[in-house]
């Protein structure tokens, strides 16, 4: 499978006269519109997949309906079958999607200063994307949840935003919905989403509301799912097309590790503080609610409900920080000091033999396994192998000590091995 470019057009079907749709998302955000069972989410599968294929962009989910959208790519990852995940950040849940968009936002602003030179040099009104400055898209699966009315305000807000400002500096959103009503879709948003696409719908005013009441969509033109009708800009002619499928899990793993060697990471001078606290934290927080585990908490008091006024906001960056001190996932903070308490209390192997101090004992296993280290889950596997109890929030709370703090830092984290 060859790279695309995030500068050139992403392929995501085909027309009748076997040409391929493929449209410009570099400085267009998209929005997919269709009833449930239509292709939309195959159709936004599409997209992913050209997405993944761009070294110069990176992809961020929000997928509030338990990651379903997410999983088939992250797969590969979380069964040990590559050693990076292709989607660079998953948000399941409202708190995590809006430290995303806290994080976009801080990017948008932070790009516009850093690289304003590089733009100036280029001559151009538009960031240049690279795999060194990649573009950062956030793939958003059933719009309604994040910016419908029931939504939380924060969140819409946020995602209302990067749309509106981040096309200059590669910061764009695509996403899905059932309607492109004001129910569903805030009127300033939809004006600013350039390509839209329309899957198979049983009442054609869904689709009058997608391209305008002077569009008359023939029944013909959406015969079975996975058929849908786009438009390229405001102007653009309105195109039947099919898209392709990309359903089954297996075909999506395979795209995937078909690309995770080239997938880019976010470049240094984007984020700084309480906004990169956030997202070199994501993992940690996402990734037991992926392994089926209870969630994390996001180092910031959320506003999952909606109501305006609740949660903290981090665009007050000294408070953000303090309270990312005191919230950054406070089962590991917990596991951690009484894992302190407890080798200050427990004895120290001797040569002899007797009690085994489990981090004692993590620490010979990464000297056993030299320079190349030990996963998290290795270390794991082998305390409990040797009847050492330990939880693993402990075990990970001590290797991301040492790695961070300068002790052993030999277990490779995604920072250190220079993934995203």
């Amino acid at each position: 499978m060859l790279p695309l470019t995030i500068n050139g057009p992403i392929p995501f079907g085909w027309h009748r006269d076997d040409t391929v749709a493929a449209a410009e998302l570099r400085s267009r955000c998209a929005l997919a519109v269709g009833e449930t069972g239509s292709g939309k989410s195959n159709l936004l599968q599409n997209l992913n997949a050209g997405l993944v294929r761009c070294p110069d962009a990176l992809v961020w989910h929000i997928d509030l309906g338990g990651a379903g959208m997410s999983l088939p790519w992250l797969g590969p990852w979380l069964d040990g079958e590559t050693d990076r995940p292709v989607i660079d950040w998953v948000a399941a849940d409202v708190p995590e999607a809006i430290a995303m968009t806290e994080c976009a936002l801080a990017v948008i602003t932070r790009r516009r200063l850093a690289y304003r030179r590089e733009a100036r040099r280029a001559d151009v009104d538009m960031l240049p994307l690279t795999h060194q400055v990649p573009g950062v898209y956030i793939v958003l699966d059933e719009g309604a949840e994040a910016m419908g009315v029931t939504a939380s305000a924060r969140l819409q807000a946020n995602l209302v935003s990067i749309i509106e400002l981040g096309r200059s500096v590669g910061v764009r959103v695509v996403l899905s919905a059932l309607r492109a009503t004001s129910d569903v879709l805030p009127a300033r948003a939809k004006r600013q989403l350039g390509l839209r696409v329309g899957m198979r719908v049983t009442d054609p005013e869904e689709i009058n509301h997608l391209f305008g009441w002077s569009y008359r969509p023939d029944p013909e033109d959406t015969p079975y799912p996975g058929c849908g009708l786009w438009r390229d800009g405001a102007a653009g002619p309105v195109r039947p097309f099919r898209s392709w499928d990309l359903t089954r899990p297996s075909s999506i793993g395979r795209v995937a590790r078909a690309c995770q060697s080239w997938r880019p990471t976010l470049d240094g001078p984007s984020l700084a503080g309480a906004q990169r606290e956030l997202y070199e934290g994501r993992w940690e927080r996402v990734r037991p609610l992926l392994d089926g585990d209870p969630p994390m908490a996001v180092p910031a008091a959320a506003n999952p409900g909606g109501q305006p006024g609740g949660g903290l906001d981090l665009s007050k960056v000294d408070e953000a920080i303090a309270v990312a001190r005191i919230l950054t996932m406070p089962r590991q903070a917990v596991d951690a000091r009484v894992a302190e308490l407890e080798q200050r209390l427990a004895p120290r192997p001797g040569p002899a033999g007797g009690a085994v101090e489990p981090r004692a004992r993590m620490l010979e296993l990464l000297d056993a396994a030299g320079p190349d280290g030990l996963s998290g889950d290795a270390v794991l596997s082998a305390l409990r192998d040797e009847g050492v109890s330990v939880a693993r929030s402990t075990v990970f709370e001590w290797l991301r000590r040492d790695a961070v703090d300068g002790g052993y830092g030999r277990w490779i984290t995604p920072r250190h091995r220079g993934m995203p």
